[in-house]
């Protein structure tokens, strides 16, 4: 009989992974509302932090679509002098929910082009994981 992954726990290592291979300091799967469903960050960052980080995100998104009539929000990057946000939307079944990462600025383009890459690959990995929780 083939032991059943916890989904939670399979978005978790994902986050982990991605983490690790691009020094992340917090990476987060949550809902398009902000509802953290697995993160993974750095001692010196609080769970608050992450969790105000996709509540953030997320309102954004929103805000975009209803006041400038922005549609189907895909991803967004915020860059500051200390550091970098991304956020992306992954789509399944019907339903939006929202990877978002805290990094270190890229040192140069080819750092961002890998970034891109770990948020692809968490997309494509973590998807099945996240359609698993909303049949919990």
């Amino acid at each position: 009989m083939e032991k059943k992954t916890d989904p939670h726990r399979k978005l978790t290592d994902i986050l982990e992974e991605i983490n690790k291979r691009g020094n992340f300091r917090a990476s987060v799967y949550a809902t398009d509302e902000g509802l953290v469903l697995a993160s993974n960050k750095s001692p010196q960052i609080s769970e608050a932090k992450v969790g105000a980080m996709a509540t953030l995100l997320s309102e954004s998104a929103h805000r975009a679509e209803s006041e400038v009539e922005m549609k189907n929000f895909k991803y967004l990057k915020i860059a500051y002098g200390n550091g970098l946000i991304m956020c992306r939307a992954l789509e399944a079944q019907g339903k939006t929910f929202l990877l978002a990462v805290l990094a270190d600025p890229p040192a140069n383009d080819e750092y961002g082009k890998y970034y891109d890459q770990l948020m692809d690959w968490a997309g494509d990995n973590g998807r099945d994981a996240l359609v698993e929780l909303l049949t919990l």
